[in-house]
Protein backbone atom coordinates (compact mmCIF):
# COMPACT_ATOMS: atom_id res chain seq x y z
CA UNK A 1 0.00 0.00 0.00
CA UNK A 2 1.21 3.52 -1.24
CA UNK A 3 0.87 6.24 1.50
CA UNK A 4 -0.78 9.66 0.13
CA UNK A 5 1.64 13.08 0.29
CA UNK A 6 -0.58 14.74 2.63
CA UNK A 7 0.20 18.78 2.76
CA UNK A 8 -1.94 21.13 4.63
CA UNK A 9 -3.26 24.09 3.34
CA UNK A 10 -2.91 27.44 4.72
CA UNK A 11 -5.19 30.24 4.51
CA UNK A 12 -4.39 33.53 5.10
CA UNK A 13 -7.93 34.93 5.55
CA UNK A 14 -11.23 33.20 6.02
CA UNK A 15 -12.41 34.91 2.44
CA UNK A 16 -9.54 32.64 0.66
CA UNK A 17 -10.75 29.29 2.38
CA UNK A 18 -14.38 30.40 1.63
CA UNK A 19 -12.77 30.85 -2.27
CA UNK A 20 -10.84 27.18 -2.31
CA UNK A 21 -13.93 25.82 -1.22
CA UNK A 22 -16.56 27.47 -3.72
CA UNK A 23 -18.68 28.87 -1.08
CA UNK A 24 -20.38 32.60 -0.93
CA UNK A 25 -18.63 35.20 1.12
CA UNK A 26 -18.13 35.38 4.43
CA UNK A 27 -21.00 37.76 6.54
CA UNK A 28 -18.22 37.84 9.17
CA UNK A 29 -14.30 38.48 8.63
CA UNK A 30 -13.12 36.72 11.51
CA UNK A 31 -15.74 33.65 11.83
CA UNK A 32 -17.13 31.00 9.72
CA UNK A 33 -18.65 27.68 9.90
CA UNK A 34 -18.73 25.58 7.26
CA UNK A 35 -21.13 22.44 6.71
CA UNK A 36 -18.53 20.06 5.23
CA UNK A 37 -20.90 17.26 4.27
CA UNK A 38 -21.81 19.29 1.61
CA UNK A 39 -18.52 20.30 0.15
CA UNK A 40 -16.07 18.58 -2.27
CA UNK A 41 -12.34 19.89 -2.87
CA UNK A 42 -10.47 18.76 -6.10
CA UNK A 43 -7.45 17.31 -4.90
CA UNK A 44 -5.67 18.91 -8.13
CA UNK A 45 -5.94 22.27 -6.96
Amino acid sequence: MKKEDFTPHQFDSISDLHRMLGLPKPFHPLVTLVDNTHISVDKEA
